[in-house]
C-alpha cells in the first residue's frame, strides 16, 4: 500500500504542476492516502510485480466480460454496463 500512496502522490504532484495549484507536501500525502483508502475500500488492489498464480496468466475474458486487474473474473461486469 505504501507504493500505491507514493504513486498516487506522484500523480498529484504532476497535476499540481500542470494546474498551478499550491499544495504542501503534507496536503499531497493526505490526499494520496485518502484516494488510496477509497480504492482499497472499494476494489481488490493487487500489485502487478507479484508473480501470477498458476493458471491465471492464460485466462482471457470472454466476449461479454471486461478484463480486470485481478484477472479472475471476480470484479467483471458485462461490457454493456459501461
Amino acid at each position: 500500500m505504501t507504493r500505491l500512496v507514493r504513486d498516487v502522490s506522484a500523480g498529484i504532484r504532476v497535476l499540481q504542476i500542470r494546474d498551478g495549484i499550491l499544495l504542501s507536501e503534507s496536503q499531497i500525502l493526505e490526499r494520496a492516502r485518502n484516494i488510496v483508502m477509497g480504492l482499497v475500500g472499494n476494489y481488490r488492489i493487487e500489485t502487478l510485480d507479484r508473480p501470477e498464480r498458476a493458471g491465471r496468466a492464460d485466462r482471457r475474458p470472454s466476449s461479454g466480460e471486461v478484463a480486470t486487474a485481478g484477472g479472475d473474473g471476480a470484479d467483471e461486469l458485462p461490457a454493456a454496463a459501461y
